[in-house]
Formats: C-alpha cells, sequence, structure tokens
C-alpha cells in the first residue's frame, strides 16, 4: 500500500489534519477499516506511527497512540 493520508501527516507534523482525518474517519469507517488505516505500511513498511517516529513528531506520536 501506498502512504497514506495518515502517514502525510505524521511526516510533516500536522496535528490539526491528523484530528480532521480521525473525526471522518469516525464518522465514515468501521472499527476494522480505521484500524487498516492506522495500519496501513508504506513502501518502505512503516506505518503513520513509524513515520512519527522518524521524523521526531513527538505530538503525533502521542495522538496516535491516545486512538
Amino acid at each position: 500500500m501506498k502512504e497514506t493520508s495518515f502517514h502525510c501527516a505524521a511526516q510533516f507534523g500536522n496535528t490539526d489534519l491528523l484530528q480532521k482525518l480521525w473525526e471522518w474517519s469516525t464518522e465514515k469507517l468501521s472499527a476494522e477499516e480505521i484500524k487498516e488505516l492506522l495500519l496501513a505500511k508504506n513502501d518502505m513498511e512503516e506505518t503513520a506511527f513509524h513515520t512519527a517516529a522518524r521524523y521526531g513528531q513527538t505530538e503525533v506520536l502521542q495522538k496516535l497512540w491516545d486512538w
């Protein structure tokens, strides 16, 4: 799978976008679909959590962890 919007928000530390994506996801997707998005891997086999860690985005890491 290619990068998701969650990966992009994680890379650039965009917590506002991350929050909006979360809100839209919970309105439109099932719990299983949200889980798939959060655990989706990019071409480097990284989840959005890994991407946030690699770029030192601690606020994003906290937000993803809380979810």
